[in-house]
C-alpha cells in the first residue's frame, strides 16, 4: 500500500522507527531529554532515552551543572533500570514485576522532573549571564541543584527497592493489604 501510495504521489518515503516519531513529537528544545515507552504488547515495552541534556550540563562546566548532571545520570540509569527490570519480569514473574509499582511512579515523576529542573538551571545560567532578573535566575539554579541533591540522589535506592525488594512485597498474602 505504502509503494502504491509513493508511485502515484511521486513523494519520497523513509523509514522512521516509532519511537523517534513519538519523541519527534514532543516540544524540546536543543538540549531536551525525551524519554519514550511504547506498549509493544505481549507484555513487552520498547524504550529509547535521549540524552541531550546530561550532555548540556556537562558541557557547561558550571560546578551546579556539573552536580545536576552527575545525579541526573545516576537517576536515568537507575529509572532505566527499573524498566528493564519490569520488561525483563512482566511475562515471567508479574507480581515480582509489579509489586514496586507505586515506586516506579514516583521515580519515573522525580525523574522527569529533575529533568525539567535541569532544562531550567540550563536556561537560568544563560539569562544569568545576559543579567537578566538576577536574583530569581539564582534561586532558578539552586532550586535545581537542591533538587539534584536531595531528591534525585535517592533514585539508585528506590531503583534496589523495586528491583530487589519485591520477596519482602510478594511474601504477604493478598488479605494482609
Amino acid at each position: 500500500m505504502i509503494k502504491a501510495f509513493v508511485m502515484v504521489a511521486e513523494k519520497p518515503v523513509v523509514g522512521v522507527s516509532s519511537l523517534d516519531a513519538i519523541a519527534m513529537g514532543v516540544r524540546s528544545e536543543k538540549n531536551g531529554q525525551v524519554c519514550v515507552i511504547n506498549d509493544a504488547r505481549r507484555n513487552l515495552l520498547y524504550s529509547a532515552i535521549y540524552e541531550k541534556t546530561e550532555a548540556g550540563l556537562v558541557a557547561r562546566g558550571s560546578a551546579n551543572a556539573l552536580a545536576v548532571a552527575k545525579r541526573l545520570t545516576a537517576a536515568r540509569e537507575a529509572f532505566v533500570d527499573v524498566v528493564e527490570f519490569i520488561a525483563a519480569n512482566t511475562r515471567s514473574n508479574p507480581n515480582a514485576a509489579f509489586a514496586g509499582s507505586v515506586p516506579y511512579l514516583m521515580l519515573a515523576g522525580n525523574v522527569v522532573a529533575g529533568w525539567q529542573l535541569a532544562r531550567a538551571l540550563m536556561v537560568a545560567e544563560d539569562q544569568l549571564a545576559a543579567g537578566t532578573d538576577t536574583a530569581f535566575m539564582q534561586a532558578k539554579i539552586t532550586t535545581a541543584r537542591f533538587y539534584a541533591d536531595h531528591i534525585l540522589s535517592r533514585a539508585p535506592g528506590v531503583r534496589d527497592s523495586i528491583c530487589e525488594g519485591s520477596d519482602a512485597v510478594t511474601a504477604m498474602a493478598i488479605d494482609a493489604f
